[in-house]
């Protein structure tokens, strides 16, 4: 078996010193990459969705959510993307429509399919769900309009942050 040799120059390596400086820089202001692409990748995949929305509901706000899951130095990540939509609809007929959503994510991160209402009972305080319920309970009292409000979303839980100080809340 060969030994790799690599014999930098001092020239040669302040640069490298210099740019592994600057690409940790930048993954501090602005994040690590992967990320923002596979939130991305989820909201194309969340896209499918609208096939199940039942005739009758409107589409009221879109969501999406790039952060940590609400506990310092969890070293985790969650991607979740959803809407909030009204209908006049029972509780039943959505829960009936929304029954076979297919999975998302992949074998190794899979996304979970959530379906919550307005008038929800308790409040779970993993992010970014705590903000959104707080956000469909507002929405549902300030609407002028009568109806059943819900949220629904996919997210991608317990994906390692690699450092990415979005994720660490």
């Amino acid at each position: 078996m060969a030994k790799l040799k690599l014999r930098l120059s001092l020239a040669e390596g302040c640069v490298l010193v210099v740019v592994v400086f600057i690409m940790y820089v930048f993954s501090m202001l602005f994040g690590i990459p992967v990320h923002d692409f596979n939130l991305w990748r989820l909201e194309n995949r969340y896209e499918k969705i609208s096939n199940f929305h039942p005739s009758g509901t409107k589409f009221v706000k879109s969501e999406k959510y790039l952060g940590g899951p609400s506990t310092h130095g969890s070293w985790q990540c969650v991607y979740a993307v959803g809407e909030i939509r009204s209908t006049k609809l029972s509780k039943q007929e959505i829960q009936q429509a929304y029954k076979n959503v297919p999975s998302f994510g992949t074998r190794r991160y899979p996304a979970k399919f959530e379906l919550h209402f307005s008038d929800f009972e308790s409040m779970p305080l993993i992010m970014p769900i705590t903000y959104w319920l707080d956000d469909l309970e507002y929405t549902a009292k300030s609407s002028t309009s009568t109806g059943l409000f819900y949220l629904i979303y996919v997210a991608q839980e317990e994906v390692p942050f690699w450092g990415d100080t979005r994720c660490d809340d």
